[in-house]
């Protein structure tokens, strides 16, 4: 009597990147799967399956000329953010080095030449030490990236690391060519490609700066001329008064001229993670005396804390700008207050959904009637009254929150004044 056959030797256990890349494959060919649930998906098996703290998906805005950051995860916070976005002009290096290859992995990742110019910016203010990238790509192009963060101590990449990279990019633009959405369709407008409204005010800027230096070397002729006639103590009166005219007409001109170009000027800057609550008081001070002592310039901060990708100056300039637009609500005299929180918003806030770090600024002045707030972000848009504003400050404001992927909401009733509410998207909790 033989004896049977020995049962099978068991199978060896799958390596974690093996499972990793089975529930991927899953992902992208369930149809029920919404693109923006896989990506954050594809970050949060990526993140756990590399022991990395954070994985984030970027894609190229629809003029190639930025990254937005679909979805990043935070391992340890098991938290997402969107809406970071990095200027390719800013970081030309960095961009050239993650699209001419398949993965970049980088272990010093501060010191590296490809990687460096991100330190102050970037690297630097959020603990990263190394990094893996791999491009997505769509149709033969760079469409985006999946980027590795590693925190702490500084990580070599394993070949094992650098393929896993690569698929994570591959499922992404499975995807993304599965659901038949690419970067310019309107379904991915508000994540990866600049809005309409947006595009407009760039071209509208462009064509107000460029009228404005020719009307300010007309405007600079006539000012001189007419402040030199009115020193002649010869005038009669009625030409004084004509004189007079004049030289008011021309400095409300110029005041138009600084306003334009102000708009004109893109509000392009250093982007740089900051802390947006301490940023903002720092320049309280500055603010309180813009205002003046008849507006009083209150700040408040939230318990949590959180920052952003944003220029500071940038930042700056458009408190300004909502500040003196408070204070002009209020002729009379009344209290500016500003506020920073944080906020997890839901989707149909007025952007997408995410964490952010929310800027108020508050008045106590007449309100915005409904069918002025759509409308007041507008170039040459005011309420204020003939000859009390350019309708500038606002759309200046816009650009500003835009350009750091956020967005703006506007709290207003007639009669008991109004909050404009800022969006950033959060980099990272404190």
């Amino acid at each position: 009597m033989t004896d049977p056959c020995p049962p099978p030797a068991p199978e060896p256990p799958r390596r974690p990147t093996e499972l990793a890349r089975l529930e991927m494959a899953g992902l992208v060919v369930n149809e029920q799967n919404p693109l923006p649930a896989v990506l954050r998906r594809l970050c949060e098996v990526s993140a756990d399956t590399l022991g990395v703290e954070r994985v984030g998906v970027w894609l190229l805005t629809a003029d190639r000329a930025a990254l937005r950051c679909v979805t990043l995860f935070e391992r340890s916070r098991r938290e997402h953010s969107e809406g970071v976005t990095l200027s390719v002009a800013d970081f030309p290096g960095y961009f050239r080095e993650v699209g001419g290859r398949r993965v970049l992995p980088v272990e010093m990742a501060q010191t590296d030449p490809r990687t460096a110019e991100l330190r102050d910016a970037y690297l630097v203010p959020l603990g990263i030490t190394s990094m893996l990238d791999a491009p997505v790509l769509l149709r033969g192009e760079v469409a985006g990236v999946v980027c590795h963060e590693q925190v702490g101590p500084a990580r070599e990449w394993t070949t094992e690391d650098r393929d896993f990279a690569m698929s994570v990019a591959d499922a992404v633009a499975a995807k993304m060519k599965a659901a038949e959405l690419l970067i310019a369709t309107s379904a991915l407008r508000h994540h990866a490609g600049l809005a309409p409204p947006g595009e407009r005010l760039e071209a509208v800027g462009r064509v107000a700066a460029e009228v404005a230096h020719e009307f300010k070397n007309l405007l600079t002729i006539v000012l001189g001329n007419a402040e030199l006639l009115a020193t002649r103590p010869d005038l009669p009166p009625d030409v004084a008064a004509r004189v007079a005219q004049i030289a008011g007409a021309a400095e409300r001109g110029t005041a138009l001229v600084r306003d334009l170009l102000d708009f004109g000027r893109p509000p392009n800057g250093s982007p740089a993670v900051l802390d947006v609550a301490d940023a903002v008081e720092r320049f309280v001070p500055f603010l309180r005396t813009a205002a003046g002592a008849t507006h009083p310039v209150t700040f408040t901060r939230g318990p949590n804390g959180g920052r952003v990708l944003v220029d500071r100056a940038n930042l700056e300039r458009a408190l300004l700008n909502l500040v003196l637009n408070a204070r002009d609500a209020m002729p009379g005299g009344g209290p500016v207050g500003l506020h920073v929180a944080v906020e997890q918003a839901a989707e149909g806030a007025g952007g997408p959904a995410g964490a952010y770090v929310r800027v108020d600024v508050s008045d106590a002045g007449a309100g915005i009637a409904p069918e002025d707030r759509e409308r007041v972000f507008e170039p040459f848009v005011t309420t204020k009254p003939k000859g009390k504003g350019t309708g500038l400050g606002l759309a200046v404001v816009r650009r500003v929150v835009d350009r750091a992927g956020g967005f703006i909401r506007v709290d207003s009733e007639v009669g008991r004044g109004t909050t404009v509410r800022l969006y950033f998207p959060r980099v990272t909790g404190e």
